[in-house]
């Protein structure tokens, strides 16, 4: 009787540790850093923009054919949790634009945008881009300013070292202009580079927070978006 007993308690027990299922895996927060700031200060970082007067000063622009194009190197720059690692900008297969901006300019804000919009308008045919940010006491606004603008593209950040790297690849005259834009091509060469950054901010009626939208105030043929489609060309 005592075997019975010992024997219907442990189908018992059995039966309510299957009525519990699988247990959950359980899931990690994503650590976001300290680089976050209130909605309402990235959209004063907006409206500041809008108000800006571009720079009228011409930008040093370069541009490569793939026999003296240069390999992208390797950079250090510094993620949003604080650890830094070694990036090769760019990814085979695909051209990446890379943009050095400030939070501090309002020509940086503007550049950055522009490329998250040029990436997004050619994203089929295998257009990225990626910020790196100015480490300045202003940086920790940059997730949250391209929060509220749209920009999903990765961000790190950089104490122009990684800048300087970049910008001696391409023989530029000034190694730490910010912003500096440049363009890694499929076989992760870079083949654009231009420092500075002249636009004019114009009204859309479709998409992006209050329907501005960024151009470039440059001639036309000599554009970002003009080498862009050289690129893109190549096939």
């Amino acid at each position: 009787m005592k075997h019975a007993c010992l024997l219907a308690l442990l189908i018992a027990a059995a039966l309510v540790v299957g009525c519990e299922g699988p247990r959950q895996r359980e899931e990690l927060p994503i650590p976001t850093g300290s680089h976050t700031i209130a909605p309402r200060a990235a959209q004063r970082l907006w409206d500041e923009l809008l108000q800006a007067v571009p720079i009228e000063g011409a930008s040093e622009t370069k541009y490569f054919s793939p026999p003296n194009a240069e390999r992208c190197p390797r950079i250090k720059v510094v993620t949003a949790a604080d650890r830094e690692v070694k990036l090769e900008p760019g990814q085979p297969g695909r051209v990446t634009l890379v943009v050095f901006w400030s939070v501090d300019s309002s020509n940086g804000r503007a550049a950055m945008r522009h490329a998250s919009d040029l990436a997004h308008t050619y994203r089929q045919w295998g257009v990225q881009a990626i910020g790196i940010v100015e480490k300045t006491p202003s940086a920790s606004a940059a997730e949250s300013f391209g929060t509220q603008q749209g920009i999903t593209c990765p961000f790190y950040y950089d104490d122009l070292s990684a800048l300087e790297d970049m910008s001696d690849e391409v023989g530029a005259e000034e190694d730490t202009v910010v912003p500096s834009i440049f363009i890694v091509d499929r076989q992760m060469r870079l083949r654009f580079y231009r420092a500075g950054f002249r636009y004019t901010v114009k009204a859309f009626a479709t998409t992006r927070p209050g329907g501005e939208g960024i151009l470039e105030s440059t001639p036309a043929g000599e554009c970002i978006e003009d080498y862009l489609q050289r690129l893109l060309q190549e096939g």
